[in-house]
């Protein structure tokens, strides 16, 4: 069964995509 995703994790993967839309 799939985890639910962890408030945690969503943050993590909004500030990466955040980096990867500064760096492009």
């Amino acid at each position: 069964p799939a985890k639910k995703p962890d408030a945690k994790a969503q943050v993590n993967t909004g500030q990466a995509a955040k980096k990867v839309n500064t760096l492009v």
